[in-house]
């Protein structure tokens, strides 16, 4: 289907039938992909007809080369200068690459058959995201045969990962290629006002089945490496952890990851037909993990935590219970630290509620409740509501006081405050004269 227009002179000359002018064609469909318009200029001679300056646009496609046709053989020729493919709009695979704002940058020849295409294309990627993500630009080569597509694209810039395999031309694209990943850092948390959370990724995935399918792709690999750091403290896996898709269930692990004053073991699961997670973690955790995501807070403790995030994405909820004791905690500007700190804390409905919290400042004593907000996997807001007996303090400088009464300490995952009313029994301020 489709519409042909232009103004083409052709006459009979000695090699046979000869020909020039400029065409269009439009809403026209190859190799399954839409073409909204296609222009060049056209010699026809001795059965063979050239389109130079030829440019084509369509959805997932647009390129400028030239096309040479051998009509007798209904053979063609495809030279590429500069072309583009929007991935998340390509007929056979746009399923698969939805949720990428991704383009490839392509340039190359193909031969062209109305059964086969062969020939071979670099492959140049820049500025593509996943979702809120950025993935790094990529370099490679499509090369095309009877039998399909080989694909052997890595990154850029580093060794950091590497695809290869093949997409067949069958009904449904069949698709058979191997992720390797090499120290892939990837960002878990992102906050230019908070501390950052990444991992970095070392391991091989396999891939099979239909592109246009993805609900019926299977994924099968291992993470050899995995090495997650939360600002100052560090989490390795200790045993390769396997990761699997297949009918549209994702699972990941189990698996512990270790550290200091850290043994946690992970369970993860994803439906994505209904887009719910899973996530389990149990065992304990150094407290200095969980205030990384704290601004201007450096802490340390052993913490045991048993605890489920479920839900969508977008709506996470953590239920579970955490308890710890010997805790030590401190904040940017205060000179001086919390120390043995202790409570129990039960999660429902992403509320974290703190009982029997204890602590010692300053030589006195610190005992309160308090209550956590949580957004899935990060914090949201806190605030801690303590009362203090025979509680030493150097603050502000030079001065030195003992204090009873009650503070409130508040925040969230950019800043913390601490206030409340306290009365001095005693202070002393000394400085050199």
């Amino acid at each position: 289907s489709g519409t042909v227009s232009g103004a083409v002179v052709m006459r009979t000359g000695p090699g046979g039938i000869e020909g020039t002018g400029r065409v269009r064609v439009r809403d026209v469909v190859w190799q399954g992909e839409r073409v909204d318009e296609a222009t060049a200029a056209f010699v026809a001679r001795e059965d063979r007809a050239v389109f130079t300056d030829l440019a084509a646009r369509g959805p997932a496609l647009a390129l400028a080369g030239e096309l040479e046709v051998d009509i007798a053989s209904r053979r063609a020729t495809l030279g590429i200068d500069t072309g583009s493919v929007e991935l998340g709009e390509l007929a056979h695979v746009g399923a698969l690459a939805a949720e990428f704002d991704a383009r490839l940058d392509v340039a190359g020849e193909l031969h062209l058959t109305p059964e086969s295409v062969v020939g071979t294309l670099a492959i140049r990627g820049d500025g593509w995201t996943w979702g809120e993500r950025a993935i790094p630009p990529l370099r490679g080569a499509l090369r095309f045969d009877d039998g399909g597509a080989h694909v052997d694209l890595s990154s850029r810039d580093s060794d950091a990962w590497k695809l290869v395999g093949e997409a067949g031309w069958d009904d449904g694209v069949p698709l058979d290629l191997t992720l390797t990943l090499d120290r892939f850092g990837v960002d878990v948390i992102r906050d230019p006002d908070a501390p950052s959370v990444w991992a970095r990724l070392t391991g091989a995935f396999r891939m099979t089945g239909p592109a246009a399918d993805p609900g019926a792709l299977v994924v099968d690999g291992t993470l050899s490496e995995a090495t997650v750091r939360a600002g100052t403290r560090t989490l390795r896996v200790a045993d390769p952890l396997p990761v699997r898709f297949e009918r549209g269930q994702f699972s990941l692990g189990p698996a512990t990851f270790s550290g200091r004053g850290s043994d946690l073991d992970l369970g993860c699961t994803f439906d994505a037909e209904t887009g719910l997670a899973d996530v389990r973690v149990g065992g304990v955790v150094d407290l200095g993990v969980l205030t990384a995501m704290v601004p201007d807070a450096t802490a340390s403790g052993r913490m045991e935590v048993d605890l489920r995030v479920s839900g969508r994405p977008e709506a996470l909820e953590t239920t579970g219970s955490a308890r710890l004791s010997g805790g030590r905690l401190r904040f940017l500007g205060f000179p001086q630290a919390f120390e043995s700190i202790g409570f129990e804390v039960e999660i429902e409905d992403n509320e974290a509620r703190i009982r029997d919290m204890h602590a010692l400042l300053g030589g006195g004593e610190l005992r309160g409740v308090g209550g956590v907000l949580l957004d899935g996997f990060g914090l949201d807001s806190y605030r801690l509501e303590l009362a203090g007996a025979n509680v030493m303090v150097a603050y502000p400088e030079d001065f030195r006081a003992v204090y009873e009464g009650e503070v409130v300490l508040r925040g969230d995952a950019h800043a913390a405050e601490l206030g409340g009313r306290m009365h001095m029994l005693r202070g002393e301020y000394t400085q050199e004269m």
